[in-house]
């Protein structure tokens, strides 16, 4: 699977001068398919809300999928799947059907797929049930469930509760968003996905070429090792203190600089890593600033990934306070 996701969060879009505000930067990654044997099952939403074009979509994203997967594992052909994985399928409506048991049969597969039919509402829960029968909890194979819905549940028991127990028992849930309204509910798809937060939801309806290469990156390439995170902030900031790790080793290169060494990370299995940080602002006027100079990224595998800088508004004197708030915004390069 390789770098699935890498972004940088600060605590308070805007600050005043010489305020102290924290960062933090996560990094997940996992293994290939033909590193570690994986059980994919794929469960689609089948409900009058994946009416129009919704279905087609799903149907097509969800086929290409089963044929990388299949050529990725396969020598190239793309009728079978190999190097032990196998791949499963679930539709869901009024209530879930298993409608393929895991197979290596990846024609087979896309024919079942491309039969389903929209109609009723959409029982997320018992989706999540029914895919706990596909996977063998025994084997050490990697078990990946993807969900493909707009995340409006309108059916069945609590999701939230299914999803959690799925997990619990080592399933790595990811979850496409599609919708035949472009509306999609983005906090459910969240609260049902594996963590860190924003890896595991891919939303077609936003950028179709991004959510596409971002789900494919996750799913074909391999884990990273010899990981090297540095980052110089501007002149405006300094570092404060000493920077937490939760996985490697992290450090000061003086005020500016810091530097985040990782050994592994999801050689064995998804496996994300967080760093937090704190700066304060030192002067250099007022505006709207980005928090780093610039931000370089390597491993062994040579990921090609851009680390997203954020920025945040500075202004100082009398009336500031109003506009301060923590809202944790999202990094933009």
């Amino acid at each position: 699977m390789g770098l699935t996701l890498i972004n940088q969060n600060v605590s308070k879009s805007y600050i005043g001068c010489d305020e102290i505000f924290s960062v933090q930067l996560t990094l997940a990654a996992a293994p290939s398919l033909l590193e570690k044997p994986c059980d994919i099952v794929l469960a689609v939403n089948t409900s009058d809300g994946m009416g129009g074009e919704a279905l087609g979509e799903i149907k097509e994203m969800a086929g290409r999928l089963i044929r990388l997967v299949a050529a990725q594992t396969h020598g190239g052909r793309a009728d079978h799947i190999g190097a032990g994985n196998r791949m499963g399928l679930i539709s869901f409506s009024d209530e879930a059907y298993i409608e393929v048991w895991p197979i290596t049969a990846a024609v087979g597969l896309r024919c079942r797929l491309n039969k389903l039919r929209v109609g009723g509402k959409a029982n997320h829960a018992d989706a999540f049930i029914k895919a706990r029968a596909l996977f063998n909890m025994q084997s050490a194979s990697r078990k990946v469930l993807i969900v493909w819905t707009d995340g409006v549940h309108t059916a069945g028991g609590p999701s939230a509760k299914a999803a959690d127990k799925l997990r619990e028992m080592g399933v790595e849930i990811y979850c496409v968003g599609v919708s035949a309204r472009n509306e999609v509910n983005t906090r459910a798809l969240n609260a049902w996905a594996s963590g860190p937060e924003g890896a595991h939801v891919f939303l077609p309806h936003k950028s179709a070429r991004t959510a596409w290469k971002n789900l494919t990156h996750s799913l074909t390439c391999a884990g990273a090792t010899d990981l090297v995170l540095q980052e110089r902030f501007g002149r405006a900031f300094h570092i404060v203190g000493t920077p937490k790790a939760s996985k490697g080793r992290a450090r000061r290169i003086g005020q500016r600089t810091l530097r985040w060494d990782i050994d592994a990370l999801g050689v064995d299995g998804a496996q994300g890593a967080t760093l937090h940080f704190l700066l304060r602002h030192t002067g250099g006027g007022e505006g709207l600033k980005p928090i780093a100079h610039s931000a370089v990224y390597a491993d062994k595998q040579q990921n090609d990934v851009q680390i997203p800088i954020p920025k945040v508004q500075i202004q100082c004197g009398a009336g500031f306070g109003s506009l301060a708030g923590e809202d944790w915004e999202d990094g933009q390069p």
